[in-house]
């Protein structure tokens, strides 16, 4: 209202005639305005925060209203809504405090999905977590036993792993899988030997004690265990360097044998020389006392230890003579059976050209390319010589040796 349609309607009044000057009257108006806009604007914000948590109510009843439902069919639900359609502030609501209302609502919801989610996450992560510890002690345990060490491969420990119902859980997992836990916890036993296995050298190397084959691994593990840093080391790493120092004790012994036996056969290849440059070839009925006064001012005769190991290489150096001898004499024999058959070939030849006509030797030599009649020679008088096979190179024992692989 203004003031010129103010001063019409109030003009009889005896408040507003009270008042005699008219910038007085504006002003006293004026003010009145102001007071009647702030307290309809008081109301009014009241009434829609009543709309409005009227309406948050009304939807939180509705159990089709998610996190996830649209403006229009939240619309939808309110209309057959019985609460909704009974209440009518909610039916003359603004439209704009009305979709305010609902934008609320949906964040509230949001807000509890996610803690929800969270929480839901928090308890997988534990359980998961206990899954993970189970698991570990699995490792632990098969440790403990022997079973897993620094060295041990998934393939060699799977069967027995698989079996129990911690691997099974740990299949469900998805960030990490068993197989994964295991290259981490073989790591870790990899690490801590490295570490425990300097310490027990030191502890061996300061006691001047050697692990050999014969080492009984109680020994070992009593005098580790009674070092002060000794006993903070892990008894399946001690078993663990035991047995590797167990191999190779082993090792160096197969070593060592390997090494002898080559010494023997070179110093038996070398007795076989000395024997054949000096007394040739001999047969089986020569006995050793036959030549031994022969041979006994020889250096290698003296190189062997023992009067029985000479005889032991005399009796070899025997035996390969005869072997030798008789694979010589069955060559000469295939030889002979070789030649004995080309000379019949041969002269079965000679006699079918002989008993030709003229016209049919003149007609072959025609349609032959060589120059002088057959390849075989006309000549019955003359051989053919047989070509001699050659005699196939004996490998010493020696040449074995050297080709050895040496370790």
């Amino acid at each position: 209202m203004s003031f010129s349609k103010a001063e019409k309607v109030f003009a009889s009044e005896p408040a507003w005639k009270a008042v005699t000057d008219i910038q007085d009257r504006k002003d006293i108006f004026r003010n009145a305005q102001d007071l009647m806009r702030s307290t309809f604007k008081k109301r009014e914000e009241e009434q829609s925060r009543k709309n409005k948590d009227a309406l948050m109510n009304v939807l939180a009843d509705i159990p089709e209203i998610t996190f996830k439902t649209t403006w229009k069919e939240a619309q939808y639900y309110l209309s057959i809504d019985p609460a909704f359609k009974k209440n009518k502030n909610l039916l003359k609501m603004n439209k704009i405090d009305a979709l305010e209302a609902f934008q609320n609502h949906i964040y509230n919801l949001e807000d509890e999905h996610e803690k929800d989610e969270a929480r839901k996450n928090k308890e997988l992560k534990r359980e998961e977590r206990k899954v993970r510890d189970r698991y570990r002690s699995l490792l632990d345990k098969l440790a403990a036993e022997g079973l897993i060490t620094s060295l041990t491969y998934w393939s060699e420990v799977f069967a027995t792993i698989s079996k129990h119902s911690c691997f099974e859980e740990m299949l469900k997992q998805t960030k990490i899988s068993p197989l994964d836990i295991f290259k981490c916890y073989v790591s870790e036993l990899k690490e801590s030997y490295d570490k425990d296995k300097s310490v027990i050298k030191r502890i061996l190397e300061k006691a001047n004690f050697t692990i050999e084959i014969d080492t009984d691994f109680e020994t070992v593990k009593d005098l580790v265990m009674g070092d002060e840093k000794g006993q903070k080391t892990n008894l399946s790493n001690v078993k663990m360097f035991f047995t590797s120092q167990k191999l190779r004790a082993e090792k160096r012994k197969q070593h060592a044998l390997k090494k002898e036996e080559k010494r023997i056969r070179k110093l038996e290849n070398s007795f076989h020389r000395m024997l054949s440059s000096i007394i040739g070839e001999i047969d089986d009925k020569v006995a050793y006392e036959d030549v031994v006064e022969k041979i006994s001012s020889e250096e290698v005769f003296n190189e062997v230890e023992s009067d029985e190991q000479r005889q032991q290489f005399f009796n070899s150096y025997i035996v390969k003579l005869t072997t030798s001898c008789g694979h010589n004499h069955s060559k000469q024999k295939e030889s002979k059976k070789i030649k004995n058959k080309k000379l019949l070939k041969y002269q079965q030849l000679t006699d079918t050209d002989d008993s030709d006509g003229d016209e049919k030797r003149m007609g072959s030599d025609r349609k032959r390319p060589f120059q002088n009649g057959s390849p075989i020679s006309s000549d019955d008088d003359e051989e053919e010589p047989v070509p001699e096979k050659k005699e196939k190179l004996e490998v010493t024992d020696e040449d074995l040796s050297e080709g050895e692989i040496r370790d």
